[in-house]
């Protein structure tokens, strides 16, 4: 059976490091499916770039993560431990790849 889950989300507290994890979970979950909506618009989150070019979009503005599945707890799980990352890790991590 299908469960569903939407929270909300504050688009400039998820940089593009955070973006890039955030599809990077979604994929994970095969059995679930995740929406980013805002305003009457849609993004399946399936595409990395139509999924960095919505939340950029928005402009600092917040946005609604809905998802879908047999696995939405772990997934939601999953996805609210990202964003609840302190900033200073991502920045950490940012230094690593650069070096």
């Amino acid at each position: 059976m299908n469960n569903i889950i939407s929270f909300k989300v504050l688009s400039s507290s998820i940089p593009l490091p955070k973006i890039i994890k955030f599809h990077e979970i979604c994929q994970q979950y095969q059995d679930c499916t995740v929406y980013v909506y805002k305003n009457k618009e849609t993004c399946i989150v399936e595409s990395m770039t139509k999924l960095v070019s919505f939340i950029l979009n928005l402009r600092g503005r917040d946005f609604l993560v809905i998802i879908e599945g047999e696995e939405v707890k772990s997934a939601y799980r999953a996805i609210q431990s990202l964003l609840n990352e302190k900033e200073e890790a991502t920045i950490a991590e940012e230094c690593e790849l650069l070096n």
